[in-house]
């Protein structure tokens, strides 16, 4: 990470202060997956940043089917990232742009999954033909079973191992900073250094901020 480092004096005490191109919020499945597509794009400046490594629910939890959603590139039914993006505001709640941001970038997504050795079922032909789920006609499920995601972020933890990217654990996320209607950044605590001189608060400054802690 080509960060750099100073510091913020304060009333109370000088503050560590660190710049970074990207700071990512978040250590599940989609987080991991966005550093991975980041590092493989030549953003090295990054810095992902977690209350805990090993929690979350993309590790933790499971169900009876757990189904990954993707759009349908293997099923005689038609999609389109449009057609996804649709589905995905028809039921509200959703910003258009986002949708469609998702959508384009589910393929990549995916097929990056399947380059880390997430062994999603194929058909003879070799392709992940779906399942439908409620509410899609597209066939866009697919599923590994009850741990499907848990598989996901364990290669994908190990490709940032393998990438190198710097992960900051045990820190919480106490306030995102914003200036000018734009966030550039967060003041964040370091749970092992509470008493500390700084009480384990930091900053850490970026030109991009990823908030992908769930929801």
């Amino acid at each position: 990470m080509d960060s750099k480092s100073f510091t913020l004096a304060t009333e109370t005490c000088d503050l560590p202060v660190t710049q970074v191109g990207t700071l990512l919020i978040g250590s599940g499945a989609a987080a991991l997956s966005c550093a991975v597509h980041l590092k493989k794009a030549g953003y090295h400046d990054l810095l992902v940043v977690t209350d805990n490594i090993n929690g979350g629910t993309s590790r933790n939890a499971g169900s009876d089917k757990q189904t990954y959603y993707k759009l349908s590139d293997s099923s005689p039914v038609p999609d389109s990232p449009y057609e996804m993006a649709d589905s995905y505001v028809r039921g509200g709640s959703m910003h258009g742009d986002l949708a469609l941001v998702e959508a384009q970038g589910s393929s990549r997504a995916f097929y990056q999954l399947i380059s880390l050795g997430v062994n999603f079922p194929f058909n003879r032909y070799g392709g992940y033909i779906g399942y439908q789920t409620d509410h899609d006609s597209r066939n866009r499920g697919i599923s590994l079973g009850p741990y499907t995601s848990r598989v996901m972020v364990e290669v994908l933890s190990a490709e940032i191992a393998r990438l190198g990217v710097d992960i900051q654990d045990h820190h919480d996320v106490v306030r995102l900073l914003v200036h000018e209607d734009h966030v550039v950044g967060a003041l964040i605590l370091d749970k092992r250094q509470l008493d500390s001189a700084t009480y384990g608060l930091e900053i850490v400054l970026a030109d991009h901020v990823v908030l992908a802690t769930g929801g």
